[in-house]
């Protein structure tokens, strides 16, 4: 994949944010309706505390602008940046670029739950520059994207487990293991009510994991079966299945989405699509293609998409 095709991805990229920045003035009801009134009101109300770091900064930036929005793109700012930091050395190609920008976590992330969006980007970055340090430096760090938003703590929680059983440090595995057995028995309900907020899904989870089906098989087709990336994978959609079931489809619906889209990031950045042999071209736009199914799928992202390219208010007649 050549720079120029990187580049021109980059700039395909920048001009749909740019698209959906307007678009996601005109959303009713949008989570970010939400976001802009609390960003607006003054302290911190129970409803911030879950998630303070976002919720701080944002209301310290809108006191700063004057303007809740103006926060909002700071945030988008702050979040490519950090984005970028983590990819860089992956080599994305433009295809992978552009299907990151349409998937469901990143388009939704940027026109409706906009603290996930903050929150995936922190924790990219914070998994890239801890990547190979010890569990001492690594577990503090980690809670950063937690405080952003509280689904990244349940991330870092299966990256950790995965980590601990790559390098077969069973003491960290068991110790895990009785942490999640032991707040599941304690505070089952109490954990199932903080991760039931936001906005809900009617959509089954069986179309979630044929979604996260047609993913695997690019990975295991690209990298195999036995390896640590595709164990990550496979434990992260049996916890979003978990949580859909106990804490209802919004909390399930956003784990699958944060764990197809982690995933994704590091197979489009693995060797085995960044070869450009006709094999890695075709992954490419495999796992592209694949990773942006749901958005096409769904009425509420394709609403948002014939909204920017039309150039008009969502919900408008095309």
């Amino acid at each position: 994949m050549t720079w120029a095709q990187r580049y021109a991805g980059l700039l395909i990229a920048v001009y749909i944010y740019v698209l959906l920045l307007g678009v996601r003035l005109t959303i009713p009801l949008s989570d970010l309706t939400r976001v802009v009134e609390e960003f607006s009101a003054i302290g911190m109300s129970d409803y911030n505390l879950r998630e303070p770091l976002y919720w701080a900064t944002g209301k310290v930036l809108t006191a700063s602008f004057n303007d809740a929005w103006l926060a909002i793109f700071v945030l988008d700012m702050a979040s490519l940046v950090m984005v970028a930091i983590a990819v860089r050395g992956r080599s994305l190609s433009g295809i992978a670029i552009v299907c990151l920008v349409l998937s469901p976590m990143i388009l939704l992330g940027i026109c409706n739950i906009h603290r996930q969006l903050v929150g995936f980007a922190a924790w990219m970055l914070v998994e890239r520059l801890t990547e190979n340090s010890k569990p001492s430096r690594a577990v503090p760090l980690h809670m950063i994207p937690f405080l952003i938003h509280s689904s990244m703590g349940i991330l870092s929680f299966v990256y950790f487990f995965v980590q601990a059983c790559s390098r077969k440090n069973y003491p960290v595995i068991f110790a895990l293991a009785s942490f999640v057995l032991l707040a599941a028995l304690l505070f089952g309900n109490v954990l199932a009510e903080l991760f039931r907020q936001g906005t809900e899904t009617n959509t089954s989870v069986i179309i979630y994991l044929g979604w996260a089906i047609a993913v695997y098989a690019i990975l295991a087709a690209a990298t195999g079966l036995r390896n640590s990336m595709s164990f990550f994978y496979v434990l992260g959609i049996l916890v979003a299945i978990a949580l859909f079931i106990f804490s209802g489809g919004s909390s399930g619906s956003r784990f699958f989405m944060l764990v197809i889209t982690v995933t994704s990031i590091w197979l489009f950045g693995h060797q085995a699509l960044r070869s450009g042999t006709p094999r890695a071209k075709l992954l490419n736009l495999l796992l592209g293609m694949a990773l942006v199914l749901p958005t096409f799928g769904s009425d509420f992202s394709t609403d948002i998409i014939r909204a920017a390219y039309f150039g008009v208010p969502f919900g408008a007649t095309y």
